[in-house]
């Protein structure tokens, strides 16, 4: 809905200026509805699914892995997918979960899971252990569920189950009745999923994949040890760390020919905000080398 103003000056039939008492007060009820309606943070990363560093195709989806940022899916897979141009996802089946991390003032208090213009059939979700069902409809649908008593180290893990349904814009709020969605700028919201899962490559390009963009450089100090990097954006604990070479390979670096490779890369005192060195063989002292690195530190519990 557009905001609605309440016009004071327009001569009206009856020599009056402006709206009348009613439809003024009208205009008004309805504004404070739809400000209402988006209220409350998400606690979700990636509630729409528009990040997708691990270029997550849609369908079948392992246990366990993650497809779309901080999304993973849950012991039994899960069949998904979200329409990058349409943020529709569509859920064929199974479950998919994202951790809440540490969420403050969430456990044991009411919280509000929603999502937009769900169709096909029911969601079954679950915060914690505590579930609901929310129904089909248009617009906002949503379901309040009060969470389970924790606390504020940690972490909150939410599911959601579907057989063949369709859906937008997942929310997970603090308190009840609150089913807006505002997205974050894709800016933030992708350095919040960097936090947890960040890499070299371009956002849509798959790791393992034979290409100098995003190449990473460091120079080899003695026979055994390549300098290592910051990452960009600090990582919510030590992650795990692969090295690929820029013609795809794992655990090898290319020298700045593209030739004789470093092979066996071990990356070592890997850290939030980045890793010492890479150790490895047939390494020349001076030489500057390149690589590809992806860095994981995703919740799954």
């Amino acid at each position: 809905m557009s905001r609605q103003i309440v016009d004071l000056d327009t001569p009206q039939p009856d020599g009056e200026r402006g709206d009348t008492p009613r439809l003024a007060f009208t205009k008004i009820n309805e504004n404070f509805a739809e400000l209402f309606l988006s209220v409350g943070s998400n606690m979700l990363i990636n509630g729409d699914g528009r990040i997708n560093q691990r270029v997550f195709g849609g369908g079948n989806h392992a246990a366990s892995a993650f497809g779309y940022d901080n999304w993973f899916a849950d012991t039994g897979g899960a069949a998904w997918a979200v329409n990058q141009s349409t943020g529709i996802i569509t859920h064929t089946s199974g479950t998919i979960c994202q951790v809440i991390e540490a969420p403050r003032t969430a456990f044991s208090q009411t919280l509000c899971i929603a999502v937009g213009d769900l169709s096909g059939g029911n969601l079954t979700v679950s915060v914690g252990g505590a579930t609901g069902v929310i129904t089909p409809g248009a617009g906002r649908r949503f379901v309040n569920i009060v969470a389970p008593t924790g606390s504020t180290t940690g972490n909150l893990l939410v599911k959601i189950s579907a057989t063949g349904s369709t859906y937008r814009d997942v929310s997970v709020v603090r308190g009840g009745d609150m089913p807006g969605f505002i997205p974050r700028p894709v800016g933030l919201e992708l350095a919040l999923s960097r936090r947890l899962f960040q890499k070299s490559y371009d956002i849509a390009t798959p790791q393992a994949s034979a290409v100098l963009n995003g190449c990473v450089t460091g120079v080899a100090g003695t026979a055994n040890y390549i300098q290592g990097l910051t990452f960009p954006v600090t990582m919510r604990a030590a992650p795990a760390v692969g090295i690929y070479s820029s013609s795809g390979v794992a655990s090898q670096m290319t020298d700045i020919t593209g030739a004789n490779p470093a092979t066996g890369i071990a990356v070592q005192f890997i850290g939030q905000h980045g890793f010492l060195r890479c150790e490895g063989f047939n390494i020349t002292v001076g030489t500057l080398y390149r690589y590809h690195y992806t860095a994981d530190a995703g919740l799954t519990s």
